[in-house]
């Protein structure tokens, strides 16, 4: 319910939980729900800040070829025609200067393109992280880069409620197929 109102006031999105919480479930959920394209971008520390948001020529590396293109990230972030939940999935695993160049395409909302022409930021954007702590090696996320989210935590629900969940869910299922899930 805060994670739709959040969504519904236009702020940006940080879900803190460990792995298997539900994190993904949940944005194509509120995806679907506020009839939302999504996109789901999985960070590691082989990302780079051209992966996320670069315009570069297409065939940069063959000599001739010309035209721009975006990626996929900021192609949905800056997309007027249809609405995008953009999520980048276990963002504190990339490099700290990937969060760096991405959190001043937040902070102004707009991206400045090299002939001078801007585009509005209007995609919606989530932040998966797992906690900081054992067994997840994760970088340290600035805290200018956090104070432009609304953050929530996603936590397990406990056995019994896992249990009635899924009993609810899955009526026919049998009870010890049920505990051991």
């Amino acid at each position: 319910e805060w994670i739709l109102k959040d969504m519904l006031l236009d702020e940006n999105i940080i879900l803190i939980g460990e792995a298997g919480t539900g994190k993904n479930t949940l944005e194509r959920y509120l995806a679907h729900l506020l009839n939302y394209n999504i996109l789901i971008a999985g960070m590691s520390g082989e990302t780079k800040v051209s992966d996320l948001q670069t315009y570069r020529s297409f065939g940069e590396e063959e000599a001739g070829k010309t035209g721009d293109t975006a990626t996929l990230v900021l192609g949905a972030l800056t997309d007027t025609q249809q609405d995008w939940l953009v999520v980048l999935d276990e963002a504190n695993k990339a490099q700290s200067g990937v969060l760096v160049s991405f959190n001043d395409l937040l902070q102004d909302k707009v991206l400045r393109l090299l002939d001078t022409k801007e585009l509005a930021i209007t995609g919606k954007v989530f932040v998966n992280m797992n906690p900081n702590r054992p067994p997840y090696e994760v970088n340290d996320i600035s805290f200018e880069f956090m104070d432009r989210f609304c953050i929530h935590t996603i936590n397990h629900l406990p056995k019994d409620q896992a249990v009635e969940v899924s009993h609810n869910k899955y009526t026919g299922a049998d009870d010890d197929f049920v505990q051991d899930v």
